[in-house]
């Protein structure tokens, strides 16, 4: 009999020790048998839950670091060593990236349960036991979200756990999981505080409405490759009627929130990401991140080795590493640990640039193209000990040098001017903007394609208003809108690619290129390749970047995705080892397909 070394169960006393989600501050630790006699006790219990997406192992980084196994990310951990995590090298075994976000979903989920189980006991007001009982409900059906995009069929649990034996599980089916993921968010609709009643910061009725949508669609891409992936039962997998029946559910759920005016996109782009956006109109849900109260909770955003997201220019005597933000620490190699891959820069530049080649690009801060480029990447120069332009890497630097702190574009949307050692920025898990696309793929699906480009322009002129005017003035081209008469095949793959332009770097890579299937992976994989073949004969004709070498080859990862049975393998996530072992229900043989007995 296997016997279960990691117990999930949080005690409620071990919550309240959080320190706060937003401005409220619970660190006085209460007993369990009086924090369920009053409102305050109880919120404190919901903030507590609120804090856990913050822990390092979730959205501070562990979570986010598992975007590097999408084709769209990949990973520099030190000058020395190029790490690309590329798709299909996640070990269950030895691969922590994969392991500690498990665990942190799980232990957000026990949280929710647990306070879920305690409100039902308590003698409070029935109006606001609801609603934190809707808030607790959208937490848990956001996190059942997560875990079962990630690794497919998954232990499903709405009663907390409070012996070692509870914590065993067996894996529910997609069909049952999805089930209560909209049974909560629908409870979370009904009940949850409207826009004008919620504190700000705290997602309110609207949003659990937009997930849904979300949901839906994520539940229409399911394939049977999908389901022989993560080994559903054919009894348990969805129809080809019902997945029809998800998109337009998925339509319906995003035009009610679009036709309710309760979001909007902000006026410019760049607007969103700076180190004062916060909570913006665009924004559905975004995970508060506090620096005035350090680490000690895991409250502000930290990277992998424990140090902040920093910007550029940061003092040289900060250490480390960050996950997303550039930052220069004084020895060429730092500019942020998570970078977009090349292909992702040179498709979007093609798509959307000024009309020059990729390697004809001269400055950081390109001219009539896409407006996004320049906030979202670093890219050709940054500066070096205080001299502008000096430090250069991709596309000056080439498709391969010796030297592998400029290869890679940067993320910028993470830059923080004010950095002191700690980082306020929010991580935006869903803004407006996502919705539209999703409401536009949706509307597509449906046969409303005419309808769809609509929605998509709307999100094109915003990106185009580089004045924050309103207006797509006759200078402001780029990106170019889309025509009307697009067909469905077209708008199908299109959409998917304005996902990766709009919303780069905001933790839906790893979700999205497993969403659409098999055929949208390798189709993200041979963009990859046609990059990667572009640079061997640019490069060996002496062109794209000045610095260029010979070794490229050990810098661009290149796919062999002939094999379908390697494509459909990587649509989820294995099921961490550590948990097939110590959970007795979890048998080796009932691992996601291709990942057994590894």
């Amino acid at each position: 009999m296997k016997t279960r070394y990691r117990i999930q169960a949080i005690a409620a006393i071990s919550l309240l020790a959080a320190c706060s989600y937003l401005e409220e501050n619970p660190r006085t630790a209460q007993v369990p048998s009086t924090v369920y006699t009053t409102e305050g006790g109880v919120r404190s219990v919901l903030v507590g839950c609120y804090v856990q997406l913050t822990s390092s192992n979730y959205y501070s980084s562990g979570l986010t670091h598992m975007g590097v196994n999408s084709v769209m990310l990949a990973s520099k951990n030190s000058q020395s060593n190029q790490v690309t995590c590329q798709v299909g090298t996640m070990s269950p075994i030895t691969d922590n990236f994969m392991t500690r976000p498990f665990q942190a979903i799980y232990t957000g989920i026990n949280q929710c349960n647990d306070l879920l189980a305690n409100l039902a006991e308590c003698d409070l007001g029935e109006d606001f036991r609801l609603a934190v009982e809707a808030e607790a409900k959208f937490l848990r059906a956001f996190h059942y979200f997560n875990i079962v995009r990630l690794f497919g069929r998954c232990p499903l649990r709405v009663t907390p756990c409070e012996t070692i034996e509870d914590t065993y599980c067996e894996r529910s089916s997609l069909r049952k999981v999805y089930a209560q993921i909209l049974e909560d968010l629908q409870f979370a609709f009904d009940h949850m505080p409207d826009k004008d009643k919620q504190a700000v910061g705290y997602p309110h009725r609207w949003a659990a409405r937009a997930f849904m949508a979300k949901v839906y669609v994520q539940m229409a891409c399911l394939t049977q490759d999908h389901f022989d992936c993560t080994k559903e039962p054919e009894e348990e997998r969805y129809t080809p009627q019902e997945r029809a029946e998800f998109w337009q559910n998925g339509y319906d759920a995003a035009l009610e929130v679009y036709q309710s005016g309760k979001y909007q996109l902000a006026p410019l782009y760049a607007s969103l990401w700076n180190n004062r956006s916060k909570n913006t109109e665009e924004s559905i849900f975004e995970v508060q991140f506090n620096k005035s109260y350090g680490t000690d909770f895991g409250i502000t955003i930290i990277s992998l080795d424990g140090h902040a997201y920093t910007p550029p220019g940061a003092a040289e005597s900060i250490a480390g590493y960050s996950v997303y933000a550039p930052n220069y620490n004084g020895d060429n190699t730092n500019w942020g640990r998570l970078r977009p891959t090349k292909w992702v820069f040179c498709e979007h530049w093609t798509r959307y640039g000024n009309g020059k080649r990729c390697n004809d690009i001269s400055t950081s801060a390109e001219l009539n193209a896409d407006p996004r480029f320049n906030v979202t990447y670093q890219y050709y120069t940054d500066d070096k000990d205080g001299v502008p332009g000096t430090q250069t890497f991709f596309p000056n630097r080439g498709f391969g040098i010796s030297n592998l702190a400029g290869i890679m574009p940067y993320l910028r949307k993470y830059w923080y001017d004010e950095y002191n050692g700690r980082n306020d920025q929010n991580m935006k898990v869903f803004r407006y903007a996502d919705l539209l696309l999703t409401l536009a793929e949706a509307a597509n699906e449906i046969g409303l394609t005419g309808e769809a480009v609509g929605y998509v322009n709307q999100v094109l002129d915003r990106a185009a208003d580089a004045d924050g005017n309103g207006v797509r003035d006759a200078g402001e081209t780029q990106p170019v809108q889309w025509p009307t008469g697009m067909n469905q095949v077209d708008f199908r793959n299109d959409v998917m690619f304005e996902r990766i332009f709009e919303l780069l770097g905001e933790n839906h890579e790893m979700f999205d290129v497993r969403r659409r299937g098999a055929d949208y992976l390798e189709r993200c994989m041979e963009r990859n390749n046609y990059w990667r073949a572009m640079a061997k004969e640019t490069v060996a004709n002496g062109g794209w970047g000045k610095n260029a070498g010979a070794n490229y080859h050990n810098t661009e990862v290149g796919y062999d995705y002939s094999n379908r049975s390697f494509l459909v393998q990587n649509l989820f996530f294995p099921i961490p080892k550590n948990e097939i072992q110590h959970n007795s229900l979890i048998p080796e043989s009932d691992q996601n397909l291709g990942w057994e007995n590894q």
